[in-house]
Formats: C-alpha cells, sequence, structure tokens
C-alpha cells in the first residue's frame, strides 16, 4: 500500500469514529467533555493563554492568505485553459483532504460539545410552565438591579473601560460560581480582545471561542453594557 494513502485511511477512520461517537451524547458527555476536552483546553491556554494579543485571529488571517493564493492560482489556470483531468482531479481530492481535516481537527479541539448533554443537564433545570405575571414579576426585577447597576457603573465607568479590568471581573464571576458548582471551575485564563473587532461590528459578532487556539475572543470596541453579554 502507498504511503500517500496512511493520510487519507487515518483521516477517514477519525471521521467516521466522530459522526459515530456524536451520535451519543451521554458517552460525549461523559468522556469527551468532561475528561478529555478539559486536558486539551488547559493545554492550550498554558501554552497561548499569556500572550497578550490573540494568535487564533492570526491563524485565521494565514488561513485565509493561504486560501487566496490557492484560489488565485487555481483559478488562473483555468484562465489560461491548462486545466486537464488531472488537474481537476487533484483539485477536487486536495479540496477533500483540506475539508476532512478541519472538520477531524475542530471536533478533536471542540466541535464535539456540540453533541453533549448540555449546561441544563448538568445544572439539572427543569422547564416549567410559567404565567404572564412570572414574566412580569421578572421583567421588574431586571429592571431594578440594571438601576443598581446603573448607579454603581457611573461611579466606576473608568474602570469599567478598561478591558483587562472586564475581562478580570468575568473570570473573578467565574470564580464565584465555581464555588457552588464544578461545572464553572475555570483555569489558565484565556480571554483576549478580538483583532476583527470592527470588522465584528459589521458582521454582527461580539465575541467567539477559537477551538484551535483556545482563547475567548471579545468584541471590545462595542459599547461597555453590550460586553457583559459577550
Amino acid at each position: 500500500m502507498s504511503s500517500k494513502k496512511y493520510p487519507w485511511i487515518v483521516l477517514l477512520i477519525l471521521f467516521a469514529a466522530i459522526k459515530t461517537f456524536s451520535l451519543f451524547p451521554d458517552s460525549v458527555e461523559k468522556y469527551y467533555s468532561g475528561a478529555i476536552y478539559p486536558v486539551i483546553t488547559a493545554v492550550q491556554r498554558i501554552l497561548l493563554g499569556w500572550i497578550p494579543f490573540s494568535m487564533g485571529d492570526i491563524f485565521y488571517a494565514l488561513t485565509a492568505i493561504f486560501l487566496i493564493v490557492k484560489l488565485y492560482r487555481f483559478f488562473r489556470i483555468i484562465a489560461r485553459k491548462k486545466a486537464d483531468r488531472y488537474f481537476w482531479l487533484n483539485g477536487i481530492k486536495q479540496a477533500v483532504f483540506f475539508s476532512l481535516s478541519v472538520y477531524v481537527l475542530f471536533n478533536l479541539l471542540w466541535g464535539l460539545n456540540y453533541n453533549r448533554k448540555g449546561i441544563a443537564e448538568q445544572l439539572q433545570l427543569q422547564e416549567d410552565l410559567y404565567a404572564k405575571e412570572d414574566l412580569l414579576a421578572v421583567v421588574d426585577r431586571l429592571v431594578e438591579r440594571l438601576n443598581e447597576f446603573d448607579t454603581i457603573g457611573r461611579i466606576n465607568r473608568r474602570y469599567l473601560g478598561v478591558k483587562s479590568n472586564l475581562f478580570v471581573g468575568a473570570i473573578e464571576g467565574y470564580d464565584t460560581l465555581a464555588q457552588y458548582r464544578k461545572e464553572f471551575v475555570y483555569r489558565y485564563a484565556s480571554v483576549k480582545p478580538s483583532l476583527y473587532s470592527y470588522l465584528g461590528n459589521y458582521l454582527g459578532f461580539t465575541g467567539y471561542y477559537n477551538p484551535f487556539s483556545g482563547e475567548a475572543q471579545v468584541n471590545t470596541t462595542v459599547p461597555l453594557f453590550v460586553q457583559p453579554f459577550t
């Protein structure tokens, strides 16, 4: 068997294993989300969390440049009418191999969490019926709390305007929750401003998690009152 086929065999086996494993949420929750993933993300954050800027965003930029160069060469060959049968077969093979590689890597690093039982299962949350009066009571309470925080925010506006202070506050919030629920334990913090924050204002995202680097990216150019919801 040609050695060139080994990467394909490995990728296809991993692809099939991931697809099959994802069909069993209980197993995903226990073995991946509860055991494998915490180790993966801890290693990522230890390696990259200390860097003040987003390595994941740089990785995305380099990937975009790589794809643009590939597409440019692809269409240039077509324009020169040099696209023979081998060219098309090789192009399809490269595209499939790249897609499989991204799929496998994404799922192993984070994507399988989409198939876990979820936070509702962990916290044993029940979906109960509620009346209109209950909803209005919750809204009134939220308004009261927002007014209280507004007063605090006016006093501490300068402090809250510093990105690092917001990140530290978010981590402290997790530490407080972790005293009551182990699901909120957050070690080796890796929270950084997104290098694409201004672009996000037009595309509509306020933050995202980079599964390839383990970094939490925050759009820090949106109004302060929006950032806590990121």
